[in-house]
């Protein structure tokens, strides 16, 4: 598992930055997301889940159905749409809910691997304290001036998960992955790539995504490095291949684009 640390700048940009520097000391910027652009994304979110309750509620009185047990089940869905539908997608989706993928945002833990479990669960239920909630929305006012007022734009959940929103540098979508590959695999490549984890995964993404911006020697030096990591990962891989190549299939295997 990668344990970057971190290195808090001030912005002498319009952009919040939060730099991590990584083991072999190359710094990666993530870009930390503003008030605005979570507003957007959470209002997003928050249609979505209206929607979504709307229609299991017209189903439920189109069929007159008004009976203990499916009045409790209603519950059970109404619960699941508006806590579990930001944590499954958090999980299952690399931080990102379908508001915060629209955007560009995802959130991740302050020192930058990927959100866990726990912090998910307090971050989003404390959204019945800040505001960012349908069921709460009239607190939105103590969630705003929380992020508004702390150092990279968190909201009472973020600081009690350790967690911080970020924005994409590129956004994220299938086709902009395959952006990623500068060359095209050979057909029926079938690595077997269980083995990466997904603290790999975010540290081969953010490289290949900021590789262009990095100094030469940082960049051959920080893919090796990665390079000769991953390897081990992946049975039966050709020692002589190139590193940047290995790390952009690897990704794309491990995303199940090829």
């Amino acid at each position: 598992m990668f344990h970057p640390e971190i290195v808090y700048r001030f912005p002498v940009e319009l952009d919040d930055r939060l730099a991590i520097t990584t083991p072999e000391g190359v710094v990666l910027d993530l870009v930390v997301a503003g008030i605005g652009s979570r507003f957007l994304a959470g209002m997003l979110d928050v249609a979505i889940q209206v929607f979504t309750l709307f229609a299991v509620i017209q189903t439920a009185t189109a069929f007159n159905v008004r009976s203990g047990f499916v009045t409790a089940g209603l519950i059970v869905i109404v619960f699941l749409v508006i806590f579990g539908y930001p944590v499954l997608f958090e999980l299952f989706n690399q931080g990102r809910t379908p508001g915060k993928l629209a955007v560009g945002l995802r959130v991740v833990r302050a020192d930058g691997n990927p959100i866990s479990p726990a912090a998910s669960l307090i971050r989003n239920l404390l959204r019945l304290i800040d505001g960012w909630t349908a069921l709460t929305f009239i607190l939105f006012p103590v969630g705003f001036v929380a992020a508004f007022t702390t150092r990279h734009c968190q909201r009472l959940g973020d600081l009690a998960a350790g967690t911080v929103v970020i924005r994409e540098r590129f956004a994220t979508t299938a086709g902009n992955h395959l952006a990623y590959l500068t060359l095209p695999p050979p057909p029926g490549l079938n690595w077997d790539v269980a083995a990466i984890t997904s603290d790999e995964v975010f540290v081969i993404r953010r490289y290949l995504e900021r590789r262009s911006t990095l100094p030469p020697h940082s960049r051959m030096h920080l893919a090796a490095t990665l390079g000769q990591r991953i390897r081990t990962r992946i049975p039966g891989v050709d020692p002589s291949m190139f590193d940047e190549q290995l790390l952009e299939w690897a990704l794309a295997r491990k995303e199940g684009r090829i």
